[in-house]
């Protein structure tokens, strides 16, 4: 259990959507065919997870805040307890989600994410909460990653209203509904890649059309137009943006 509340500096990382990675390698994904993975790795994953170890990269204090559902909830908070990771644990029910990360010779990935469990009635108010008492004295607050089911579509925009009450500037990236209503919320900064920045619009433009009808603190965002496009998962590409964001949300004021 976190004990951080009121440590000035600290990033407050909204993650609610964690999940345990499997991510191995395979001379060549087939389907249909029984296949043997080999170099199983088993990690603890989701955006705000890579915005936190990015955070530590810089020196950063950071505080997760994630829902904990079940057992495999446990087992990935111990894992991030091995990582020294601050983890603000919500409990709610079912089992945490997983993400299969299978990488071929041919550098081809595929990810096969799960949606997590459902929140039930209170679940998204007990985590707005839990956002809130951690802001107190923070610098910043990231919302990163998917949200589960059942999370209100501006649930992320909640979050920017109550960070702004709380004198820190905001940050959020993730995507559809979420994203959508976060820009609206006025999020100090936003980091959609470029098809999340399209789907924004509710059209095709290319890199430069698209940078051009965002508003500032979209078209400013370091994953507009970038490689991720490329790339919708792919370990390195996720962590880089996780980097960036977290320095560029250091060194921002708060408002």
């Amino acid at each position: 259990m976190s004990n951080s509340t009121g440590e000035a500096g600290r990033l407050v990382v909204a993650g609610p959507n964690l999940t345990i990675d499997r991510t191995s390698s395979i001379p060549e994904l087939r389907p249909g065919d029984v296949l043997r993975v080999q170099d199983v790795a088993v990690t603890p994953g989701g955006k705000g997870v890579n915005v936190c170890r990015a955070a530590q990269g810089l020196g950063l204090p950071a505080t997760l805040v994630a829902f904990v559902p079940g057992h495999t909830g446990r087992a990935a908070a111990a894992l991030l307890a091995d990582e020294r990771i601050d983890l603000v644990a919500v409990p709610c029910g079912g089992e945490l989600r997983s993400t299969a990360i299978v990488m071929e010779a041919s550098g081809r990935t595929t990810v096969l994410n799960e949606p997590g469990p459902p929140l039930a009635e209170g679940d998204w108010e007990t985590y707005r909460l839990r956002v809130a008492e951690q802001l107190r004295g923070a610098r910043a607050l990231v919302c990163s990653g998917s949200v589960p089911p059942g999370t209100p579509d501006g649930g992320y925009a909640e979050l920017v209203a109550l960070a702004r009450e709380a004198g820190c500037t905001s940050a959020v990236d993730s995507s559809g509904a979420a994203l959508r209503e976060a820009v609206v919320a006025g999020a100090g900064v936003v980091v959609p890649n470029l098809a999340e920045a399209e789907a924004l619009l509710g059209r095709s433009q290319g890199h430069e059309a698209v940078e051009a009808d965002l508003p500032p603190a979209v078209a400013s965002a370091v994953g507009v137009g970038s490689a991720s496009v490329e790339s919708p998962l792919a370990g390195g590409v996720d962590v880089a943006r996780a980097q960036s964001l977290a320095a560029q949300v250091a060194g921002a004021e708060g408002t």
